[in-house]
């Protein structure tokens, strides 16, 4: 598939967390209300946030995982899956595989 995971592992976490935001091409942000209430999660948000305004890049892609109505989004949240790309999470087995295609091509661009 030629796409690499930059897993937050063997340093500090937030100079982790800016340090894959910064070399990768994307940031998935899968949507679930846990990552709405993980500190961390917003932190890397907001990362990513900074990076794509300071480069001026589509940095963010939003996987819609779990239905969150819009009004329990933060406000940023809803603003950039408006403005931003997103895919939503079939929760069919038989549209997984045109999922994974759809996923694949946007994390490559």
């Amino acid at each position: 598939m030629g796409i690499r995971a930059c897993p937050h592992a063997g340093q500090y976490i937030a100079s982790n967390i800016v340090d894959s935001v910064q070399r990768s091409r994307r940031t998935l942000v899968v949507l679930t209300r846990a990552l709405l209430a993980s500190d961390w999660c917003h932190y890397e948000l907001q990362m990513a946030l900074m990076e794509a305004a300071e480069t001026g890049r589509d940095v963010l892609l939003f996987l819609l995982y779990e239905h969150v109505p819009s009004h329990e989004l933060p406000r940023e949240v809803l603003f950039n899956i408006q403005a931003s790309s997103y895919i939503e999470f079939p929760h069919t087995e038989s549209d997984r595989g045109l999922f994974w295609d759809r996923l694949a091509d946007a994390l490559r661009r």
